[in-house]
């Protein structure tokens, strides 16, 4: 019990980010559902950015890896909410048990959380992900598309959350580490030359 009383004293931020990303991605996703009609688009910058309500059946970005030949599209929607609780679980478990982190850490992986529950919502209760976000390439073709795959606030956050994680893992931990290290080897030799 106390563990909780701690770890919910201490993982404000962390329920702050997650509940925030749910509410914007469960919240635009409505608003597009109630406003535009399936393959239906909006522009809201020409030729850079349009609304374009779609229903994605896969992971993020429309992919599926290969796995709808293998176990069907309905094989994928259960693959992908068993995969979203193990990973949530996961997230959730580093941050109950290391809570002695940096924040960058702990508030990668509760974008990444946010971003996973707002997609897993929809797998459960839509049987598709809303996605809706359009980003064009002002009229040119890059690898032979004229934009990247359509996506939704859920995305982002998992986007964003995995870009900081690795920013904190391999930058501000590590710096971390090392300072650990040079601190200990400091009252090592501190330690030898008062011996």
């Amino acid at each position: 019990m106390n563990k909780i009383k701690n770890f919910l004293r201490f993982a404000g931020m962390e329920l702050i980010i997650i509940v925030v990303g749910i509410i914007l991605d469960q919240g635009s996703k409505a608003l597009i559902v109630a406003n535009i009609g399936l393959h239906d688009s909006v522009t809201v910058i020409p030729k850079f950015l349009e609304f374009y309500y779609t229903q994605n059946r896969k992971a993020a970005f429309s992919f599926d890896f290969g796995l709808e030949e293998l176990i069907g599209i309905e094989g994928v929607r259960i693959f992908f909410i068993v995969f979203t609780f193990l990973a949530i679980g996961f997230f959730g478990f580093l941050i109950f048990k290391k809570p002695q982190r940096g924040k960058l850490f702990r508030a990668s992986l509760a974008a990444i959380c946010a971003g996973a529950v707002g997609n897993l919502i929809d797998r459960l209760f839509r049987k598709f992900v809303v996605d809706f976000i359009r980003i064009k390439y002002f009229g040119y073709e890059l690898f032979g598309h004229t934009s990247f795959a359509v996506f939704n606030v859920a995305d982002c956050f998992v986007v964003v959350g995995t870009v900081l994680l690795l920013i904190s893992v391999l930058f501000f931990e590590k710096f971390d580490d090392d300072k650990k290290e040079m601190l200990s080897g400091s009252n090592n030799d501190g330690a030898i030359s008062n011996g």
